[in-house]
């Protein structure tokens, strides 16, 4: 639309107008260019893989560079400016919850008048399904923002934070060597479970209220171990895999500003680290 381009067109006069400096125009004719996405080489993915996901978006002005989101969050999103390009990098663990979805990128360029431009590609996710998968469906509250745990390797480690004498606010789990992001929200200490080596998560279980939080939250490990926090509260819930062989993969659900509103778990066998190798 003409009232679009000529918005477009002022923004960068502004632009232009705070860098004084500039030696060259930098002329744009119409609206942003759409982003540009980098795709795993191979177009079908194996569940329970990591996905990496890049998006470039060309930055015509220095001070104001356009904001980069995925949709839906599935994972860890890291965003880099570059000269006159700004890349975001999503990464999450393939699950075949995922087959058939689209993941948009939208780039989003602001202007000092508050108002904004958005440009988006997306992109189809054509994962594998394996015949060790299993998913324990998801119990609780359907409210709150939707998340997905992602890492590579087997589960090593779990951090859960809870208000004492109440319910779960939040968790952490570690990939490997490296921590995914906390889900929730962390108040005080949490209380924590390390793996030994080839030891593996093979029960979730705990209590939830199907009005709003996860109360209690227990993990349970192949040379039974166990965390146990959180309160013994309302419902009870018991997630296990469908495989023998299987290990927890990933946890998905739902939070809030509070705490953990509902919670499922996604089952299936590491190859690496167990020489399964899933016809």
């Amino acid at each position: 639309h003409l009232s679009q381009v000529l918005l477009v067109s002022l923004w960068f006069k502004l632009c232009l107008g705070l860098h004084s400096n500039r030696s060259k125009l930098v002329w744009y004719p119409g609206l942003p260019d759409a982003p540009s996405l980098t795709t795993p080489k191979d177009p079908v993915v194996e569940e329970g893989t990591p996905v990496e996901l890049g998006c470039s978006a060309p930055s015509y002005c220095d001070t104001h560079p356009p904001t980069v989101t995925w949709t839906p969050a599935l994972g860890l999103s890291t965003q880099l400016q570059q000269d006159d390009t700004v890349t975001s990098t999503l990464t999450f663990n393939a699950s075949h919850l995922h087959h058939g979805n689209n993941v948009s990128c939208t780039a989003a360029y602001y202007i000092p008048s508050g108002k904004k431009t958005v440009t988006s590609t997306r992109y189809q996710l054509s994962i594998l399904s394996n015949e060790y998968y299993s998913y324990s469906p998801a119990l609780g509250s359907g409210g709150g923002t939707p998340f997905v745990t992602s890492g590579e390797g087997s589960i090593t480690g779990v951090k859960v934070w809870e208000q004492p004498g109440n319910h779960i606010t939040g968790f952490q789990l570690r990939y490997g060597t490296r921590w995914d992001r906390a889900v929730g929200r962390v108040v005080h200490a949490p209380l924590r479970l390390d793996l030994f080596e080839g030891e593996t998560i093979t029960q979730v279980s705990g209590k939830y209220r199907s009005a709003n939080y996860i109360y209690q939250l227990i993990f349970v490990t192949s040379r039974g171990r166990s965390l146990i926090t959180g309160v013994p509260f309302e419902i009870s819930f018991n997630f296990y895999p469908e495989h023998a062989e299987a290990e927890l993969r990933l946890l998905s659900g739902r939070f809030d500003s509070n705490g953990i509103r509902s919670l499922g778990a996604h089952w299936g066998v590491f190859k690496e680290a167990t020489g399964i190798n899933p016809g």
